[in-house]
């Protein structure tokens, strides 16, 4: 959710409908008179229905009491704007995947009687198998015959979860089996092979955990998984019965027409006569549902990647948590399905990276379903092994085997329902076309949404006890909803969405994003979201005018909301507290601007009894005084700007100009011909002009109250409080809820000056440390926002030995000679300011006080940082600590500092890159 010119909007229809679901149960009335409602947005959610079609549903109760009640909210719903995020920001929504996440993990630990039924029919096959070969010595028949000890050498060893790479929960835990072997012949976690009686015994306990009734249903599914993975393409499986009794099943049907398409045709009793003959015809013909059918088909390889990004999964990063929602707030994964007393395993949910550019991926977030890799090849095997087995004979057998591949697979967070179903559905004809509609990837704007409830309502009809399953997971994803999501969730910046639409406007022009922001425009807005608006436009206006002067034309016209609501403004109150908006537009990004533009606009403060919209606008150095042709569409008066230097020298003397600069000012105005822009260029006029503006808006008429805008800050549970020095009015602390840092000091009245320095720190902590810093300036401070990077040397109290040390010193040196290099000293190394992330990695900090050097003293200060030596700070290296190490590097970094020849007496404190 996000808030715009003070009205509430979701970010996604996800959002949307679990809010108006909520709400619905949340109605005060009689179960059975919103039950219908209720399962209706149920259904929306699950059939990914778009906007106009939600609000169609709801529109169809009958209720009009309860179409009241919901009415708040969807007025929400209808000014929302969906579609606008990021790829990746909308697929790390927690509620993108969260409805999955509960469904899955339900098939997952709790699997309905015709589950099991059907899935032990299917174990039935794999117990033959198993106990054919280990009592054949792994051949075909035994004697010379085809040898498959290899294969199932790859099996025994596969089903040890920790051999595995920690893949598939539900595998043997490696401590167990070594319960159960003597000392001799117990596994090392580095094994990388077995022993004969290692791999007899695990295909052993295998074997009888597929015979008892205790084994967990995602326990069967892992070794059927496993087995499919190690065994089912080149060992013929051991099938008693290989009739077909649905000669019209549309899976037998399909699988014939393609593999009768490039192979000698044969009947589906000729198909499955070649699945048990070894050798390279039945190799081929084992592998052909996986592979020719399914896998290497066009409807799998879109793109070259599959949306996918690289690195691949790191093993390392690990979860015991079920289900595919990938968001990475901790928080909001508090109380998610568990598989408790498990080892964790691989975590795909939060390992892969998504390319930005890719179709694939787009076509997924369009209709906001869970990406985490492309289509299931998992699946595609497991089909492969229910069709091999030949055990279910009946379409509904196997849809509902299907059913528990799925569970398995979404559950383990491998991939979402739809990565599962649709190459199913697609590609076998399992799932008719009516159930679950799919087409190949052919364009982002005609790809199929996910319709889930259609499946799910296929199942409830076979399969009675899957409509209760469902039920169980609605009820737990709507208390965590209520319990986890609503309390955590935090509102996207109004920076995000705004610069998520301007961005491809600058760069392509995109016509549906222009069509986004000129819906936001047509709303009333406030004063104070016109200058938050206005502030975004500044910071690129004058870089983009060619580009944005159409765009954000209509938004400036006569009729639009906005000018009546900005001509109010200076007369409009501006609250206390944190989120004072600055009295001149332009200083809203001044930190960003510097040496750039810098917009001052005459509008909120009064500049201008009369005139209240003229603007000086001061870029690259330049202050003009725009007149009302340039600026028309915020002037009611047509007389000439030289015309006015009486009412202009008026406003200059109430806002407490000095006489000179406004005398330089007026002479310069009255010299101008009709209709001319004047341009002011020199220092000694810009900065006490700009400076003189500012001072009344910091007089009384905006007191701030340090202690109190402190309080309001400390009070919540969230945040630590790293340093108040209530003298110099400077806070720094720690929102735990963000993981961000916070520098805030009250802003004095040599703005200019501090606004420089805030732009220099930004500057410099970027180039230092490759991470992002964010400035703010509010009317009575400046804020510095930086991400939490780790601990400082001062606060590190257990040392690790000399190694550990020498690496942070090393740090230390190449931070500051980067600094060098940039021709800067820091002015203020201390242990304070150098920060140790928990990979080791060391940052530097706290560029306030960092001066230039002069660049033929870059290579002396060098020399100076590899020259020190423990005796000549008084450390005796008989008696060397890190801790004395540590403060030797401190003092010799303010030696450096501190040596007259490093400093650049005539450059002053501003930053230029």
């Amino acid at each position: 959710m996000y808030e715009f010119n003070k009205r509430a909007y979701f970010d996604t229809l996800a959002e949307a409908k679990m809010a108006l679901l909520a709400k619905a149960a949340d109605a005060p009335f009689a179960e059975a008179e919103k039950e219908s409602l209720i399962e209706a947005l149920k259904i929306a959610l699950e059939q990914h229905d778009d906007k106009e079609k939600l609000l169609a549903t709801i529109q169809e109760t009958q209720n009009a009491a309860l179409l009241q009640w919901m009415q708040p909210t969807m007025d929400i719903v209808k000014h929302s704007v969906f579609g606008i995020l990021p790829f990746e920001r909308i697929n790390e929504h927690p509620l993108i995947g969260g409805y999955e996440t509960f469904i899955s993990a339900n098939l997952f630990l709790n699997p309905t009687d015709r589950m099991v039924e059907v899935r032990n029919k299917v174990s039935a096959v794999l117990l033959a198998t198993l106990e054919y070969y280990q009592a054949h010595q792994f051949r075909m028949g035994g004697g010379d015959n085809a040898n498959y000890e290899s294969r199932f050498h790859k099996f025994a060893f596969c089903v040890i979860f920790e051999l595995s790479k920690s893949t598939y929960p539900g595998l043997f835990v490696l401590a167990d089996v070594n319960n159960g072997l003597p000392e001799f012949e117990k596994i090392s976690p580095e094994a990388e092979s077995l022993s004969p009686n290692q791999v007899n015994y695990i295909i052993n306990l295998t074997i009888n955990r597929l015979k008892s009734p205790d084994t967990r249903h995602y326990e069967v599914m892992a070794i059927h998984i496993l087995f499919a993975h190690c065994l089912l393409k080149k060992v013929p499986m051991i099938v008693h019965d290989d009739t077909v009794h649905e000669s019209d099943n549309p899976v037998f049907i399909k699988i014939l027409q393609e593999y009768n398409h490039d192979n000698p045709p044969v009947d589906m009793a000729g198909f499955f006569n070649l699945l048990r003959v070894p050798g390279d015809s039945g190799d081929k013909c084992r592998s052909f549902v996986s592979d020719a059918m399914m896998y290497k088909k066009d409807f799998y390889w879109f793109e070259p990647e599959r949306g996918r990004g690289k690195p691949e999964p790191d093993t390392k990063t690990i979860t015991t948590t079920l289900g595919v929602m990938r968001s990475k707030n901790v928080a909001m994964r508090v109380h998610l399905p568990q598989l408790e007393f498990h080892p964790a395993w691989v975590d795909w949910t939060q390992c892969p990276v998504l390319y930005s550019t890719s179709e694939f991926v787009a076509a997924f977030m369009r209709h906001e379903t869970p990406f985490i890799s492309s289509y299931s090849g998992t699946v595609s095997l497991g089909f492969n092994l229910m069709i091999a087995t030949n055990a279910l004979k009946t379409l509904d057998e196997q849809q509902i085997y299907f059913t528990s591949l799925a569970g398995y697979i979404a559950g383990s967070g491998f991939h979402s329902l739809h990565e599962i179903i649709a190459p199913t559905a697609f590609l076998t004809h399992l799932f008719s076309q009516e159930v679950y509609p799919i087409d190949k990837m052919t364009s982002i704007q005609e790809y199929k949404a996910p319709h889930y409830y259609n499946y799910f309502h296929h199942m409830m009809r076979i399969d009675p006890q899957f409509a209760a399953l469902r039920s169980d997971a609605w009820e737990r994803y709507l208390n965590w909803y209520r319990a986890v999501y609503i309390p955590n969730a935090k509102n996207t910046s109004l920076e995000e969405i705004i610069n998520t639409l301007i961005a491809p406007c600058l760069s392509n022009n995109d016509p549906e994003k222009i069509s986004h922001l000129r819906a936001f425009f047509a709303l009333p807005l406030e004063p104070e979201f016109f200058a938050t608006f206005d502030r975004l436009v500044a910071k690129i206006y004058y870089r983009h005018t060619f580009k944005l002067l159409p765009l954000f034309q209509a938004f400036y016209e006569e009729q639009n909301p906005a000018r009546a609501s900005s001509s109010s403004a200076a007369s409009s109150s501006v609250s206390h507290g944190r989120d004072n908006l600055p009295a001149i537009t332009g200083y809203q990004r001044a930190l960003e601007l510097i040496n750039r533009h810098l917009m001052i606009d005459a509008k909120l403060n009064s500049l201008f009894n009369t005139y209240k919209h003229f603007r000086f606008v001061y870029v690259e150095g330049n202050i003009h005084l725009l007149s009302q042709v340039y600026t028309g569409r915020y002037c009611s008066s047509s007389i000439p700007l030289h015309q006015q230097s009486v009412k202009i020298m008026e406003a200059m003397q109430t806002a407490g100009i000095s006489q000179s600069v406004i005398d330089e000012i007026i002479n310069r105005v009255e010299k101008l011909d009709e209709n001319a822009i004047l341009t002011i260029t020199e220092k000694c006029i810009v900065e006490p002009f700009i400076e003189s503006l500012l001072a009344k808006d910091f007089s009384e008429a905006y007191r701030f109250d340090w202690e109190d805008f402190v309080e309001e800050i400390t009070s919540s549970d969230s945040i630590e409080v790293l340093k108040n020095d209530d003298d110099r009015q400077h806070l720094i602390y720690l929102d735990e809820n963000t993981d961000t840092v916070h520098k805030i000091k009250t802003l004095k009245m040599n703005v200019c000056k501090e606004l420089q320095v805030a732009a220099k720190e930004e500057n410099l902590f970027y180039r230092i440390n490759k991470r992002t810093l964010t400035v703010k300036a509010s009317m009575h401070y400046i804020e510095i926002i930086m991400p939490f990077l780790g601990e400082p040397l001062s606060e590190l109290t257990e040392l690790h030995g000399t190694e550990q040390w020498q690496v942070i010193k090393q740090q230390a040196i190449k931070l500051v000679e980067s600094l060098h290099q940039l021709r800067y000293v820091h002015g203020d190394i201390s242990l304070d300011n150098f920060v140790l992330g928990k990979d080791g990695k060391l940052f530097l900090i706290d560029f306030e006080t960092a001066r230039k050097i002069k660049p033929s003293n870059t290579e002396a200060v060098r020399l100076k940082l590899f020259s020190m030596d423990l005796r000549k700070h008084g450390v005796n290296p008989e008696h060397y600590t890190p801790a004395a190490e540590l403060h030797m590097v401190n003092e010799v970094f303010k030696e450096v500092c501190n040596e007259p020849c490093m400093s650049d007496n005539s450059a002053d404190c501003s930053f230029n890159p």
